[in-house]
């Protein structure tokens, strides 16, 4: 049995709730300068930011294997919220 004593809003005890989260993800963008002079843009959401030393391992190693000529890369945090569902 549920106790009602002390509660003035009886209305919004019975009425059902939107749970709200508010969770972070990690948008990473890549912006490549391909040898013709283009541009090519690679990107994804994540959980969490890829290592700093493995991305620049990476891209350098295609830069010097002559896959483009420059790049540049970014990771910055998204802050979200959203409905998980309603409680009653």
């Amino acid at each position: 049995m549920v106790s009602l004593l002390g509660c003035t809003n009886f209305r919004a005890l019975a009425s059902p709730k939107l749970v709200v989260e508010t969770f972070v993800k990690y948008l990473f963008v890549l912006v490549i300068l391909n040898m013709d002079g283009s541009y090519e843009f690679r990107n994804g959401v994540y959980d969490s930011c890829p290592p700093q030393e493995l991305v620049i391992s990476a891209m350098e190693e295609q830069k010097i294997d002559g896959d483009f000529q420059d790049w540049g890369g970014y990771c910055l945090p998204v802050h979200l919220s959203g409905s998980k569902g309603v409680i009653l």
